[in-house]
């Protein structure tokens, strides 16, 4: 997370309620989850919610873009060592 004025090696910690986690989500030790600020309390603490993304959707896709690109990038540096 990124806030202004703030040093990233400052850590922050915040409530993720189950109130907050959809009916029928299963979360087990060690899941990758995408959270989202859902509030700043005046005292200082953070409420989270669990953001409804696919994770592995958004990454495979991330990643395809990828692997393409660096295709292109290696066939473009062999044309340019081959002239």
């Amino acid at each position: 997370m990124f806030f202004e004025g703030m040093s990233d090696t400052f850590l922050l910690t915040g409530l993720l309620k189950w109130s907050d986690v959809p009916k029928g989500e299963k979360i087990k030790r060690n899941d990758a989850l995408i959270i989202a600020v859902k509030e700043i309390q005046n005292d200082g603490k953070i409420d989270l919610t669990l953001t409804q993304e696919d994770f592995r959707e958004k990454y495979d896709k991330i990643l395809a873009r990828t692997g393409e690109m660096l295709q292109v990038l290696r066939l473009q540096n062999q044309k340019g060592i081959n002239q």
